[in-house]
């Protein structure tokens, strides 16, 4: 078949799909009901935790510097920088917590993953010897993405993780 006919097809068929859910849409309570379920928002993802638990959200995304810049200045690139949001049980709103460029944490989490590999492949090196040093990496990295979520953590037992970028 060629790819235009196939695309054609592709596109017809979808068309008709489409069709189908709407007019079973129009049916089913039922599934209107589980479409529903699909356009859930923050207040709902609140009211679903544990009453001690909480929802820590991680993002890369690029910091923009949204000073007006002076004559004559060039307008700075965006940073790539890492946040997360934190959300606990029954709240109204996630708090925002920024927690440094892209480059620093990926460096440090670059560092702990070798770290971690070269203890397991060196068997020159002790299994203490080994172990104290991916301790120190991981513990540089917790400093950095972990530690500064714990006043929005509170007395949270659970916590619902979901990664982003590198730190997937």
């Amino acid at each position: 078949m060629k790819p235009d006919v196939y695309r054609n097809l592709l596109d017809e068929t979808r068309a008709q799909k489409e069709k189908a859910e709407r007019a079973l849409a129009e049916k089913s309570t039922a599934f209107r009901q589980d479409q529903a379920r699909i356009q859930i928002g923050i207040k709902e993802v609140a009211a679903y935790l544990p009453q001690d638990a909480a929802l820590v959200a991680f993002v890369r995304y690029a910091r923009h510097d949204l000073q007006e810049p002076r004559a004559g200045q060039v307008i700075p690139k965006p940073v790539p920088w890492y946040a997360a949001f934190v959300l606990r049980a029954g709240a109204h709103e996630p708090a925002f917590v920024q927690l440094g460029t892209a480059h620093e944490i990926e460096t440090r989490l670059a560092a702990w993953r070798r770290d971690i590999a070269r203890q397991a492949e060196d068997p020159d090196i002790s299994a203490r010897a080994g172990e104290d040093v991916y301790i120190r990496s991981g513990a540089a990295l917790r400093r950095r993405i972990w530690d500064p979520l714990m006043p929005w953590l509170g007395d949270a037992k659970k916590v619902f993780v979901v990664p982003d970028a590198t730190l997937h």
